[in-house]
C-alpha cells in the first residue's frame, strides 16, 4: 500500500482516473446525493494516501455549495457558505486547479447555473441579505472561468403553425405562446417582472397576467397550485417545472411537445428571455420535474 502510495504522488494525473474512491465521488454527485459526497471526501481527506490530489477538496466544496440551497441544513451549518467558497478558491489557485476545471467544466457549469437559481428563490422570498451574499459568492468563486455562460441549446421562435398543431382550435394558447416569445432577448433581472428584465417566474407571472391569470409569484407555488399534466401531455402554454435539489427553482412555458419533446421560452439566468429544446440540453433536461396548466380546453 505504502508503494502505491509513493507511485501515485509521482504520477498524479495518470492515477486520479483509476481510483474508485474518485470516481464514485464523481458518480455521487452526478446523481445528486450530496450529503453521501461530503462524507466521502471528508474521508478521503482524512486520509494522507489521498493528499496528492484536488478531487476530494473540489467535491467537499461543490457538494456543501449545493447542501447549502436547503434551508433546514443551512440553518445548522451556519457557516458553509464562507467555508465552502475558500476550499474551492483553494483548489482554484493551485496548477493542477486549472486542469481539474476543465476536466469538470460542465459540474462547474451547472453549479453556477444551481447557484444563480437559489439567489432568484431567494430574492423572491425578500432574504435580501443572504441574496447578496449568495450573489458576492458566486461572483468570486466562477470569476476567470470562462465559457460557463454560453449559449445551451436554444432553438428559434416556434412557428405560429407548429403552435397550432399541438392546440388546434385553442386560440387562448396560440396568443399566449405568440405573445412570450415576443420577449424573447429581454435580459435576466433577479426579481424582475416587467419588460426592463425577468426572473423565470416573474416571466411566467407577466405573461399570463396579460390574459386575466393571476399566477403565484415563485416556480414553487406555481407549480403547487396548477393542475398537474403529464410531461407528454402537456400543451403549449402550460408550465414546466424544474429543480436542482428537492423543491422547484426554475419554471417555463411551454411553447411545442412532440410527444414529451418539450420546448420553452423562459428567463434564463445568463440569456435572458429564450427559447430552450430541453431534451437537447445536459443541464435542464436532467432537472425537469413536472407540468402544470391553467388553462382549460374552453379557453
Amino acid at each position: 500500500m505504502r508503494f502505491i502510495a509513493l507511485l501515485l504522488l509521482f504520477c498524479p494525473l495518470f492515477s486520479v482516473a483509476q481510483i474508485k474512491q474518485f470516481d464514485k465521488l464523481e458518480m455521487l454527485y452526478d446523481q445528486g446525493h450530496y450529503s453521501r459526497v461530503l462524507r466521502q471526501a471528508n474521508r478521503l481527506l482524512d486520509n494522507p494516501e489521498y493528499d496528492f490530489s484536488l478531487l476530494p477538496s473540489y467535491y467537499k466544496s461543490i457538494a456543501t455549495f449545493q447542501l447549502y440551497r436547503t434551508e433546514k441544513w443551512r440553518k445548522r451549518n451556519s457557516n458553509a457558505l464562507e467555508e465552502a467558497t475558500e476550499l474551492f478558491l483553494m483548489v482554484k489557485r493551485e496548477d493542477q486547479g486549472a486542469k481539474l476545471f476543465s476536466a469538470h467544466y460542465y459540474e462547474i457549469q451547472s453549479l453556477k447555473k444551481d447557484l444563480q437559481s437559489f439567489a432568484e428563490e431567494l430574492k423572491q422570498q425578500g432574504d435580501e441579505s443572504l441574496f447578496a451574499k449568495v450573489q458576492q459568492t458566486i461572483q468570486a468563486v466562477f470569476k476567470g472561468i470562462t465559457g460557463l455562460d454560453e449559449l445551451e441549446s436554444i432553438t428559434e421562435k416556434v412557428d405560429e403553425k407548429e403552435v397550432k398543431q399541438n392546440v388546434g382550435k385553442n386560440s387562448i394558447r396560440v396568443e399566449l405562446v405568440n405573445f412570450a416569445q415576443n420577449h424573447v432577448g429581454i435580459p435576466y433581472k433577479p426579481g424582475g417582472m416587467d419588460k426592463k428584465g425577468f426572473d423565470c417566474s416573474g416571466f411566467t407571472t407577466f405573461v399570463y397576467a396579460k390574459f386575466g391569470q393571476q399566477l403565484p409569484r415563485t416556480a414553487r407555488d406555481q407549480e403547487r397550485a396548477s393542475k398537474t399534466v403529464p410531461l407528454k401531455q402537456a400543451q403549449p402554454g402550460d408550465l414546466v417545472f424544474f429543480s436542482s435539489g428537492n423543491d422547484i427553482n426554475h419554471v417555463g412555458i411551454v411553447v411545442a411537445n412532440q410527444g414529451g419533446a418539450i420546448k420553452m421560452v423562459h428567463a434564463s439566468t445568463s440569456q435572458g428571455i429564450v427559447i430552450t429544446d430541453i431534451e437537447s440540453s445536459s443541464y435542464w433536461s436532467k432537472r425537469i420535474r413536472s407540468a402544470g396548466s391553467y388553462l382549460t380546453d374552453s379557453n
